[in-house]
């Protein structure tokens, strides 16, 4: 994507010039959070899809999901007493 920007030499052609390349960059800015909010929503399903098809053994599925952080650093995961034992493949029979 290309934008050509013309201009006179003139204090009011440079302060309009900047004005339009901080709208450009709020647009930007906005258009990153938008990815990041969009990005974690696929990550969060896709573990909340994994965990419903997964079957404890002992019946304790505490797991809980969770999304957090700020617009631009956002983070995702999944929380409870067993999550350790799924994360590395051993299931819920790697505690004993």
């Amino acid at each position: 994507m290309s934008k050509t920007i013309n201009m006179s030499l003139s204090t009011s052609s440079i302060k309009e010039v900047v004005e339009r390349f901080k709208k450009f960059q709020k647009n930007l800015d906005k258009a990153n959070e938008e990815i990041v909010d969009q990005l974690c929503d696929f990550g969060l399903q896709e573990i909340q899809t994994n965990y419903n098809q997964t079957v404890f053994k002992d019946g304790n599925n505490d797991v809980g999901f969770f999304k957090t952080g700020t617009a631009k650093n956002k983070k995702i995961g999944v929380t409870g007493s067993q999550v350790l034992y799924n994360e590395f493949g051993t299931g819920t029979e790697g505690e004993k």
